[in-house]
This record gives C-alpha cells, structure tokens and sequence, in this order.
C-alpha cells in the first residue's frame, strides 16, 4: 500500500513562529491518527525550511510568490487537464512539486 501524503501550501518553519507552530501541530495532529502519513510543505523560504525539517517523510517545496505565478499554477493547471485525459499516470512525467501535488490525497 502508497504511503499516504498530504500537501500544505504557504507553510514555513523559518520566517514565522506562529506558521511554524501551525505546522507542527498540523503533523503531528494528522500523525497521531496514522503515524505514517507523509507531508508535502510548500513553503515561502524553501532552502531555510530544508535545513530546518528533518524528518525525511515531510518534502520542502518553494512557494514564493514567483514559483507560484512563474510555474507551480501554469503546470499544475496543464497537468490538471491532462490528467482528465490520460488519468493519474500522467503525473509520473510531471515536475517534483506538482507531481507532489497530483499524488497528494484528496
């Protein structure tokens, strides 16, 4: 059985405090339920939250406000439609983060 995955957008843990308290809670909260849940953060500060998150099962994605306008809607709406299409499969060929997205669960 696929590790489930779920995906939090405009997240942090190094720009805000409160975000980042917001975050864990969320992780750990959802974990309580099923311990092995893994966690797509699209944050804000993508390289500082990196360094930060440890935990191998919690993947760190930008979501700048330029990889948003620039790439993560204009693909993930392609992606979207393609999937209509050809069905999940497509998003094997998809960037990292929209494939995280595509893959997350519903």
């Amino acid at each position: 059985m696929k590790q489930k995955t779920y995906s939090i957008i405009a997240a942090t843990c190094y720009g805000n405090r409160g975000a980042q308290a917001m975050l864990e809670t969320v992780v750990g909260r959802l974990r309580d339920v099923d311990p092995d849940l893994g966690f797509n953060v699209f944050s804000y500060y993508p390289e500082a939250d990196r360094g930060l998150i440890g935990d191998p099962r919690v993947r760190v994605y930008s979501s700048t406000p330029a990889a948003l306008a620039a790439w993560l809607l204009p693909w993930s709406l392609v992606f979207g439609m393609l999937r209509l299409l050809l069905g999940r499969r497509v998003f094997k060929v998809a960037p990292g983060a929209i494939r995280a997205l595509g893959e997350s669960v519903a």
